[in-house]
Order: C-alpha cells, then structure tokens, then sequence
C-alpha cells in the first residue's frame, strides 16, 4: 500500500524545469571518446602511475604504450598550433566585429563593398554561411585596421537598410576573433565540406527499453 501511494505522490509531483542557463551539449561520438580516454592514459603512463587492468587493456587497444604516448604528443602538437594561430590572429587582425541580422543573400564580397562604403577602414567581411544551403546564416565577421574604424562600425548598431537588412543591422566588438586569410568557400570556387548527417535519435522510452 506504501508502495503505491509512494509511487501516485511521484507521479503527481510536478516536474522540475530545466534551467535556461544550462546549455545542452550532443553526446561525444566514438572518436572523441578515444581521444579522451587515450589522452587520460598517456597522462598516467607519462606519471608513471600503476594502472589498473582495465587500463592496461584499453592501452593494448589502443596500440600500446607508444602509440598512446605518440598520439598525445600529435595532440599537443596541434593544440600548440591551434593556440599560436589565435596569438597570431589577435596579433595581426586584433580589431573585429561581429554583424547580424544579415539576409540569406548576403556574401562575403557584397558586405565588404557595402561596409567600406559606410565605414573607411574595412579590410575583410566574412559572410558565414551554412554548410548544406550554402546561405547567409544571418551574421558575419568583419576586419577593421584601427580602433577607430572599428568604433565608427560598432556606431551603425541600430542603424536599418544597410547591407540589405530587413531589421535594424546589430553590430558590436567581436569577442571571437577569426583568420581573414583562411577560404571559406566565398568568391574563390570553393565550396564548404558538407556535413555529415546524423542518425535519428531514439524515442527516450525506447531507449529506455534497450537499456
């Protein structure tokens, strides 16, 4: 009888909602599980920690300790490379912003030509568009040379018709900054890599039935 009265006072409390700070990130895939699990391994071989048999079995599957130890340092290496690129970003093109509200028609050579025309100083605009459409996704980046040009772009916040904008154009200081230099398919033939696509996800009450 405990039970079910338990079980009916469960059923009629309210659930609770789900806090709209808290981001919901997609379940790591296979490989970057790997990769976690191969990095956490080196850390303990390179520490000389004892490991567990577990451990050692998943180092045999991962190729042995040399692999495991090789395919750390790789990742260095390219986290390494990752950070010096931003330094030389932050160094060479310091001065960006971010500009949304953007049509779907907008490219990255129209919004340069419409941008130098309000703002002396624009010396990229990067339209980014979306990988399956090849469409302005509504925003993009553009490069400024001086601090100066950068305030008078961030004064047109607000401003309506430009770039051809239904809404009021947004723009502020970047706080990504991205490499002008590297194609992003626009204007040079190059298309985006197209995206895989995803299983379909399973109902949660037939998940819960497999598990």
């Amino acid at each position: 009888m405990s039970a079910n009265v338990a079980s009916a006072d469960a059923e009629a409390k309210p659930k609770r909602p789900a806090s709209k700070g808290r981001r919901k990130y997609p379940p790591k895939s296979q490989k970057a599980k790997e990769a976690s699990r191969a990095k956490y391994l080196a850390k303990k071989l390179a520490s000389g920690d004892e490991l567990t048999e577990a451990q050692l079995a998943s180092v045999e599957e991962l190729g042995g300790r040399d692999a495991v130890l090789e395919r750390e340092a790789k990742r260095k290496e390219r986290a390494a490379a990752l950070e010096q690129a931003k330094a030389d970003v932050k160094r060479d093109h310091p001065h960006q912003a971010y500009v949304s509200g953007l049509p779907a028609s907008t490219t990255s050579e129209g919004g340069l030509a419409a941008l130098r025309a309000e703002v002396p100083g624009v010396s990229h605009f990067v339209a980014v568009r979306d990988r399956q459409t090849d469409e302005c996704r509504g925003f993009g980046f553009a490069v400024l040379d001086s601090k100066a040009s950068l305030d008078a772009l961030v004064a047109l916040d607000g401003a309506e018709g430009l770039l051809g904008c239904e809404e009021a154009l947004k723009v502020s200081a970047a706080r990504k900054l991205m490499d002008p230099t590297k194609s992003r398919g626009d204007g040079d033939g190059a298309k985006p890599k197209p995206r895989r696509p995803r299983p379909p996800r399973k109902p949660k009450q037939a998940a819960a039935e497999d598990a």
